[in-house]
């Protein structure tokens, strides 16, 4: 890949403050929702200089509990509208896929050529810089995602991707989304990189194991990963991993190429 000048990068979170009775999701609490999406905020925004996305899809726009210097900032975007009223049993991944289709369509920000950053709303990614470095620099691609061992299954806390991959596939298989049946987000996500991947496309793997401060909202407990001894491990091994993935598709294209 050529060298060129950096990418335009935004930080999308997505929040869903009063889920109403959402399955499989132990954290409900409306008020303690709200509060771990501002702590999120004022993280990136202290931790990262991009602009920052946020998309709230039950109509609880709490933007005015901002810190002033971050709600009168031009790197904030908040974007509340009503969208929750989707049939409960289809859970929070077919409303979070949804409200990353309303930011696509609704958002100032967000360009054609603009790299996302897609985090949960509520996690606190401690290593935020590799993966806003990773988004930014040209000699990798604009997806990135990182798939669960031995799984057809993405990690959904946070992933690149850009307008063209969620208007062109993942939104298109939206529907399949029903947590319910056990077919997730998650599940979703990846048949939509295979099908990038068929088309042509290329995605990178995530730069790092992603380190996540806070509240599991499935099962209301701590991340794992509040532990940065738990968290070194993982990365240690994920960073070899993604070395040989990187190598062999080297060969493979060498291979080919040759």
């Amino acid at each position: 890949m050529s060298q060129s000048s950096p990418r335009q990068v935004v930080l999308l979170l997505t929040a869903s403050v009063n889920i109403k009775g959402m399955v499989l999701t132990a954290l409900k609490d409306a008020d303690t929702r709200e509060q771990h999406y501002i702590q999120a905020i004022e993280h990136y925004f202290t931790k990262t200089d991009i602009p920052i996305l946020v998309v709230e899809n039950t109509g609880h726009d709490f933007s005015a509990k901002l810190p002033s210097h971050i709600l009168n900032s031009d790197r904030l975007e908040f974007i509340s509208y009503s969208g929750n009223d989707f049939p409960r049993e289809k859970g929070k991944g077919y409303g979070e896929l949804e409200l990353m289709n309303y930011a696509m369509q609704h958002s100032r920000i967000i360009k054609d050529d603009t790299v996302i950053i897609k985090v949960t709303g509520r996690y606190r990614v401690i290593n935020i810089g590799d993966f806003v470095a990773s988004a930014r620099n040209p000699n990798f691609q604009p997806c990135q995602a990182s798939y669960f061992k031995g799984q057809r299954k993405a990690f959904s806390g946070i992933f690149t991707l850009t307008r063209h991959f969620m208007i062109q596939y993942f939104a298109k298989n939206h529907d399949q989304i029903n947590d319910s049946k056990g077919v997730y987000f998650e599940h979703v996500l990846a048949d939509s990189f295979l099908d990038y991947l068929a088309d042509g496309y290329e995605y990178s793997i995530l730069p790092s194991y992603p380190r996540i401060a806070g509240i599991s909202g499935t099962d209301n407990l701590p991340h794992k990963t509040n532990s940065y001894i738990y968290w070194l491990r993982r990365n240690i091994i994920f960073k070899v991993v993604r070395a040989n993935f990187i190598l062999l598709d080297k060969l493979i294209k060498l291979f080919f190429q040759g």
